[in-house]
This record gives structure tokens, sequence and C-alpha cells, in this order.
């Protein structure tokens, strides 16, 4: 799974979730911005290997929210916090290859007239395979060049 699946999976929920009208910018834009409008950060944070040819990945969600009237964003952004933490609460699903959920509580934040809901996504998926033979395997601190011998 890419990250580009999550962005669009994440853009289609916050278009259905939040009062029609809300456009999602797909990069920073100078002011003035269309508002409503809404900006889906999201960053890989960390990749580990897990058991079993496994890998963990892990990225955080940033979701800005720029409200209507940036004047007054108190009533319209504790609005738009409530729908997309309901929205988001069962997770979602990424184009039918996985569903994803929040692994932690989120965090809304309003500061300038702009809400933030902030999370992180957790999920494993299988190492693909390359079909190709190590050229160098170390057991032990010893390189082993004789495969089929039972002296490694």
């Amino acid at each position: 799974m890419q990250i580009k699946q999550i962005q669009d999976a994440l853009t289609a929920l916050v278009l259905d979730t939040l009062p029609k009208g809300a456009k999602v910018l797909r990069q920073d834009v100078p002011e003035p911005l269309p508002r409503p409008c809404v900006k889906i950060d999201i960053l890989p944070f960390a990749v580990s290997p897990a058991c079993a040819g496994t890998r963990e990945y892990d990225i955080d969600v940033d979701i800005w929210y720029y409200p209507q009237d940036k004047d007054r964003p108190r009533d319209e952004c504790r609005q738009a916090a409530e729908l997309l933490t309901d929205a988001l609460a069962d997770g979602f699903d990424v184009g039918g290859e996985a569903w994803l959920q929040i692994t932690d509580d989120n965090s809304c934040d309003l500061s300038n007239g702009v809400l933030v809901l902030q999370f992180q996504i957790a999920w494993t998926a299988s190492v693909d395979e390359t079909g190709e033979l190590m050229e160098t395997l170390i057991l032990d601190k010893k390189e082993v060049t004789d495969y089929g011998s039972n002296n490694a």
C-alpha cells in the first residue's frame, strides 16, 4: 500500500464528511485560500521489520480545515472536528485493499482560526519477494560460502 492510496482514501472521506463546497488543496497555496478548504499532510515516520517477512509502517496525519468564516471560525471548526472525529472513529477503507484505524487518540487544535486534526496510523504489510538469491550470507560473524554443507 502506498501513501498516495491513503491520501486518496482520506480525501474521499473528508469530502464526504464535511459540508458540501469544501475543497481539498493538493499543495501549499498562498493566501487568500479558497474557503472552506482542507489540506491533508501525511508524513511517514517509521518503517520497521516485523516477523515472518513483514514490515510495520507508521504514519502521522494532519488534516487542516480552513473554515468559510475566518473571522468567527469557532462554531464551524467545532462542527468539522466532531464530523471528522466520528467519521474516523471506526477506521476507513483504502481502496478495498486495507481497512486502517487510528492507532492513538486523535487530537484537535484550533489556532489562528484553523482547525488541525492530528493522528497516527499503523499497519503491517508483507515484504515483496524478488526471487533473487543472497550474494553473501553471514552466520555467526563468518561468511558462509558453501550453502549445501553442514559445516556452517
